[in-house]
Order: C-alpha cells, then sequence, then structure tokens
C-alpha cells in the first residue's frame, strides 16, 4: 500500500510537470507568432516590395481615391442631369384655340434633333416644328384659323391694296424654345405679320401690317421661321371666281376654271361615274372658309353632290342626294345648293320626281 501511493505520487508530479512544459511551449509560440505578424505587417501593406521596415514607414501611403474619381458626379449631381435631360424631350403639348378648346394634331418628336412636330388638322397651317423645346411647365400652344375675314381685323387700306384671303394666328408665349419653322398652304401671294396681335379677339391691336414674304402661290406649300414673340399672320391676294361646266366630249366628269384677273387651265372634278352624262351643274361658295359645294343632275335623273376641300386643294368623294327626278324630268332643273350662313354647312336639295315636293 505505502509503495503504490510513492508511485502515485511521482506520476502525479511527473504529469504536472510535463504540462507545465508544454503550456511554456505554447506560450513561446504565440509570442513568437505575434512577434512575426507585427514584423510582416509593412510588408503586406506595400505589397512586398523587399525593403526594409524602417524605409517602409518612411514612404508615403498613396491616396486611397484615384483622381478620376474626384471628377465624377455626385450622386445628387446625377439627378439633376437626368431631371435636365427629360425636361429637353418634351413629347406632348396641349394646343388650343382663342376660345380654350383643344385642337386636334398629330404630334411627333425626335429627341436626338431635340425637335417637336405639331400637325394640326383642318387647319391652313399644315405643321409647326419647334427647334429646343423644354418643359415650361405650361406646355400650351394656342392658335387660330379664322374663318372668315371680318372687320376686327384693322389694317391700314392705304398700304395694303388687296385684300386679305386667309388670316391665322399663333401664341407660342407659354412654350420654351428658340425657333420654329411654320408651314402652311397658301390662298394669297403675300403675307403680312402683325406683332401687335390681340389673341383673345383676334385682330391686330394698332393695324400696323409688315410685308414678311413675297411670291405666295394659292394652293402651293410655303414656309417661315416663328420666334416665341411672333403672333398673327394675313394672307392678301385677289380672290378668285370659278366657274364649272361640263363638256360633250367627256360629260362624266365635270370641269372647272378660275379667273382673278386671267383664266386659269381646264381641270376636273371628281368623275360623276359611268354612263352619268352631266345635265346640270351648280357650284357655291361657303361664307365660312374657302370651301365649295359642286351640286349636279346627270342624264340617269340623279343628282350627286361634292365638296372642295380648301386646305387639301381637292375635291372629294361623289354623294348621290337624290334618284327621283327621273329621264325625262332631269331636261329640267330639279335641284339647287347653297350653303348656311351661320353654321358654314352645305345645302343641297332636290326633287322627287313629284309636283311641288322636295
Amino acid at each position: 500500500m505505502g509503495n503504490q501511493m510513492k508511485t502515485f505520487e511521482k506520476s502525479s508530479i511527473k504529469n504536472r510537470m510535463t504540462g507545465s512544459k508544454w503550456k511554456g511551449y505554447a506560450a513561446l509560440f504565440i509570442i513568437i507568432g505575434t512577434l512575426f505578424a507585427f514584423a510582416a505587417m509593412p510588408f503586406i501593406q506595400n505589397g512586398f516590395t523587399g525593403k526594409s521596415i524602417d524605409e517602409l514607414t518612411l514612404v508615403d501611403e498613396p491616396s486611397v481615391t484615384p483622381e478620376f474619381v474626384s471628377e465624377q458626379p455626385s450622386f445628387d449631381e446625377v439627378e439633376e442631369i437626368v431631371v435636365e435631360r427629360e425636361q429637353e424631350s418634351i413629347k406632348q403639348i396641349v394646343i388650343k384655340d382663342e376660345n380654350q378648346k383643344t385642337i386636334s394634331a398629330k404630334i411627333s418628336s425626335d429627341t436626338k434633333k431635340k425637335t417637336l412636330t405639331v400637325a394640326p388638322e383642318d387647319s391652313a397651317i399644315k405643321q409647326i416644328e419647334f427647334n429646343d423645346l423644354v418643359d415650361n411647365g405650361d406646355n400650351t400652344l394656342r392658335m387660330s384659323t379664322m374663318s372668315t375675314l371680318s372687320d376686327v381685323l384693322v389694317m391700314p387700306e392705304a398700304e395694303i391694296e388687296d385684300e386679305f384671303v386667309q388670316v391665322y394666328s399663333i401664341d407660342p408665349s407659354s412654350l420654351n424654345f428658340t425657333n420654329a419653322t411654320v408651314t402652311a398652304r397658301a390662298k394669297g401671294n403675300t403675307l403680312y405679320k402683325c406683332k401687335n396681335w390681340d389673341f383673345t379677339n383676334q385682330e391686330c391691336v394698332d393695324g400696323n401690317w409688315t410685308l414678311i414674304m413675297t411670291g405666295l402661290v394659292p394652293g402651293e406649300i410655303y414656309s417661315f421661321t416663328l420666334t416665341p414673340e411672333d403672333p398673327g399672320y394675313a394672307e392678301t391676294g385677289v380672290l378668285n371666281a370659278w366657274m364649272v361646266y361640263y363638256t360633250s366630249t367627256n360629260p362624266t366628269i365635270p370641269k372647272y376654271r378660275t379667273w382673278n384677273g386671267n383664266l386659269s387651265s381646264e381641270r376636273n372634278a371628281s368623275d360623276l361615274g359611268t354612263g352619268a352624262d352631266a345635265q346640270w351643274t351648280i357650284l357655291e361658295s361657303s361664307p365660312k372658309s374657302d370651301g365649295k359645294v359642286l351640286a349636279t343632275l346627270d342624264d340617269l335623273g340623279i343628282v350627286k353632290a361634292q365638296l372642295w376641300d380648301p386646305l387639301n386643294q381637292s375635291w372629294g368623294n361623289i354623294q348621290t342626294v337624290a334618284t327621283g327626278i327621273g329621264t325625262t324630268n332631269d331636261a329640267y332643273r330639279g335641284m339647287d345648293a347653297d350653303y348656311e350662313q351661320n353654321s358654314g354647312r352645305a345645302m343641297v336639295v332636290a326633287s322627287n320626281g313629284t309636283a311641288d315636293a322636295l
């Protein structure tokens, strides 16, 4: 028993000594590893240049931010640039007349050229192409084509001898643009501009009309430059007289000519159809525009009508009005045509073949 206790004590002492020895080794390794890490740190930071620690600590550290980064816009600046580009590429504007009614138009834009083109429907103005148009908050274009050349047009009669045959006005004051190109179809042969134009009342306030173009050809397209301050325009010229007739060589197609001091060449209206030889023709002009209505009675006893489109300078499709006159009563002009003075609508009346009935 005593020997066993001595053996156990020796073994315990030996184990404690052995454990202490390994703990000492571990502590030594930790100290060496720490010293190595501190010694290697400059090499790691400087890309292992091979310089000594003293040399490395004396080298200036390079700037963390390269030079080109400082030239890049900040996030706020990028936002401002995007907003500015959105303002430069307006794709829609509102078009209204002098009564604040919306005018129908086709609108197209070219962001590369920074242009926006407006093509109004049923107007003497065929299109307006704006350059450098940017968002102005209220992107409203006002324009008007006067249907009647009324007395509100104040003009110096002594300076302008010919009559005004077409008047239109453009109010681009709500738009932000450099200039625009206006394309229109002429009715007269000269173009005047009124700088002091009252758009609401559609009149030249001081009567000061300035000649800006000559040599216009009625029915042909012409263009001029519009600035943000430009307002009312008027064409002058001699009003044309029209005459309609038919010929025995081709009686299914009514003929017409115009006269403004000189007689025009012979032109064709729309064809009445096979076997429908014209017997009677009537032509009436609109009190509201340069439109016209042509009514015909053919040898089949059929009354037909067609309208002249002053904007496109062409006759429309044939419309059948009445078929009951017959081939006997067609010897008499049993039809007539005219315009309503207030509405400007064309009317055609015809007999139905019965006495005293229309």
